[in-house]
């Protein structure tokens, strides 16, 4: 089971690293606080699915992981209404062909 979470444009190449913090408005970074306060909080973090593109559209993808159990749709579901969160979702698996 994966989970994978959609952040906001702006948000995104945040969590990517540190880089683009000092360029950013007041807002988009108290969007991203809260963001790292609620992962704190559920024990989860996020991990860029493809960390080094240059695709703006594909950064913004990442892997949910927690590490206390597994992950819930409640969990979930207090993502989803983070400012900075467009989706968050369990990945479905493939299917045979």
């Amino acid at each position: 089971m994966t989970a994978v979470v959609q952040l906001r444009a702006d948000v995104a190449p945040l969590m990517h690293g540190d880089a683009g913090l000092a360029h950013q408005t007041a807002h988009v970074l108290e969007v991203r606080k809260d963001l790292m306060k609620e992962l704190g909080h559920l024990h989860m973090t996020l991990k860029p699915i493809h960390p080094h593109t240059e695709d703006q559209e594909l950064a913004r993808y990442f892997i949910l992981n927690r590490s206390d159990g597994p992950l819930d749709e409640a969990a979930l579901g207090s993502l989803r209404e983070l400012e900075a969160v467009t989706a968050a979702y369990i990945k479905p698996e493939a299917e045979p062909a």
